[in-house]
């Protein structure tokens, strides 16, 4: 026998054992026992999730009674209500500042006359306040 023959018989061996690996790692009894235990987890699995599905139905038809709905329903409509109501008030507020010249370009004047005098009026609140503390102290002696 010649060195070619035996390298291509021995190639032809190593084929064959590799073949037969793969075959019996892909058909034999092993891989046959986890493909059928990884789909009973899997059907175990969708059990269990099913399970919770029914469970957090009939814990939500608990707690929310017809009763419960209809409170739900008729806050979220009272709470779009005061949203709307707070939006209104909002406006009216931007018209009455806008009145006073606050947000635009030529108003810029008046807005700074307007702190000022909120400014000064709320110096005079705690003076008015200091002034009638010292009454009371000197009244009280």
């Amino acid at each position: 026998m010649t060195k070619t023959t035996t390298i291509l018989s021995n190639y032809h061996v190593a084929t064959t054992l590799t073949i037969q690996h793969l075959e019996q790692s892909k058909h034999g009894s092993i891989s046959r026992h986890i493909q059928t235990k990884s789909e009973f987890l899997a059907l175990a699995a969708q059990q269990v999730n099913l399970d919770v599905k029914e469970k957090t139905l009939k814990g939500e038809k608990l707690v929310y009674t017809e009763e419960v709905k209809a409170a739900l329903a008729n806050y979220v409509r009272e709470m779009r209500d005061g949203r709307e109501r707070l939006g209104e008030r909002k406006r009216g507020a931007e018209r009455t500042l806008w009145g006073y010249g606050v947000g635009r370009e030529d108003g810029g004047e008046k807005e700074k006359v307007m702190r000022e005098i909120a400014r000064v009026y709320g110096e005079l609140c705690s003076e008015v306040r200091e002034v009638g503390r010292d009454v009371e102290r000197l009244s009280g002696r």
